[in-house]
């Protein structure tokens, strides 16, 4: 880890004693690091209530420690409303099929499922249920975004935001994904009851659950980012279910659809950085691929948050991780214009000779603010993309 700065050392370590109970940190690299950037590094990366939770046994050396306390008071706070939000959510829901994705059911493996921030609440349902749910939630008092997207709802209501899933994030073009939707058949009628702060809630099976965050992570790392809060929702899930069952015909999917090279890294990464045990199946990853992807990772921060212009590289890259690296930039840049075109004049559904001139103007328009800089530079852009792509491209997502 000799490429890795010391606050984010540090926090890695801190991060691991949570997961595994193992962590190296030296008394020297407790004296010299600088805790105010260790903490807007947990910050960067979604994971500051761990951290902090976790630097509590090292407070003698953080001289700012009320700052961390402050942090860690607000993070709970946001979570029980969160969690709270999904109590009411399930209420609503009665006996309805429909699960928790991500969040909530990501904690239910964690040592510390409390230490997993949460954001927006995510979850799946029936498809065959989307408009009684809408109404059902519209009659609630939830407030219907009305923006087109291609797997879910938006809904909001005071604190609370909810995406309704029809469909998981992150499903490919082609075979890959006809064979993933395949497996996801009735997924919302596949779960378990997961427990938070003694609250129960309905999450996926472990095995749909493998799927449903691998397939997430590779969405986001291929367009804006991923952070170390997508690592530990996969290091703890692997760390929790390594000798169940189930592994065998989940890596026969992910061989099947192009996700087992970057399974096996992204497990191999996790016993690297995070001291779980690695399984004899991800042994083989490429170890310096594991190191680039952990740069890449602490480069860019949750969701690209660390540098706007590497996370809206991502256009160049791939259009939102549904064929991999499979096409060019340029054809990324065309396609990613294209549906947005779609998703904000949702007009061009009925009256498609309208795509060319609304996807022309809005091309003149981006070039007139980038030229102003009130858009981000493409030519900034495609050096970060066409280094970040020769990463990604060796994992050789979705490639059958």
């Amino acid at each position: 880890m000799s490429k890795i700065a010391l606050e984010q050392r540090v926090l890695l370590e801190l991060l691991s004693g949570e997961i595994t109970g193992e962590s190296e940190i030296s008394k020297e690299d407790l004296k010299a690091v600088n805790w105010n950037g260790v903490l807007k590094e947990a910050r960067a990366q979604a994971v500051p209530l761990m951290a902090a939770e976790a630097a509590a046994k090292y407070k003698e050396y953080i001289s700012n420690y009320e700052k961390w306390k402050d942090v860690m008071t607000c993070a709970h706070v946001a979570n029980v409303v969160t969690a709270y939000n999904e109590q009411q959510l399930g209420q609503l829901m009665g006996d309805r099929p429909y699960f928790i994705l991500k969040g909530m059911s990501a904690a239910s493996y964690y040592p510390k499922p409390h230490e997993r921030c949460f954001g927006d609440i995510d979850f799946l349902i029936d498809p065959g249920q989307r408009e009684e749910i809408e109404r059902l939630l519209e009659n609630s008092g939830y407030k219907n975004w009305n923006k087109e997207h291609i797997c879910h709802v938006v809904f909001t209501k005071e604190n609370a935001h909810l995406e309704m899933h029809f469909e998981i994030s992150g499903i490919p073009y082609g075979k890959p994904g006809e064979i993933i939707r395949d497996f996801m058949k009735g997924a919302a009628e596949h779960r378990r009851t997961a427990e938070f702060d003694g609250w129960s809630f309905p999450a996926p099976e472990d095995m749909y659950h493998g799927l449903i965050i691998l397939l997430h992570m590779q969405h986001h790392m291929l367009s804006e980012g991923v952070g170390l809060r997508h690592i530990c929702d996969w290091a703890c899930y692997v760390q929790k279910t390594a000798k169940d069952g189930f592994w065998k015909e989940l890596l026969d999917l992910f061989e099947r659809v192009g996700l087992l090279t970057y399974a096996k890294v992204i497990t191999k990464l996790s016993a690297k950085y995070f001291h779980i045990h690695c399984p004899n199946w991800a042994e083989d990853a490429d170890e310096q691929l594991c190191d680039e992807l952990m740069q890449d990772i602490l480069i860019g921060g949750n969701f690209g948050r660390k540098d706007i212009v590497r996370s809206k590289s991502g256009m160049m890259i791939s259009e939102h991780g549904k064929c991999g690296t499979q096409r060019g930039s340029i054809e990324n840049l065309f396609l990613t214009l294209h549906h947005s075109t779609s998703a904000r004049y949702p007009v061009v559904k009925k009256f498609v000779l309208l795509y060319p001139f609304l996807d022309t103007w809005r091309v003149i328009l981006y070039i007139g603010r980038m030229v102003t800089g009130k858009r981000k530079s493409i030519l900034k852009m495609a050096p970060i993309a066409k280094q970040r792509r020769s990463v990604y491209e060796r994992l050789h997502l979705f490639e059958i």
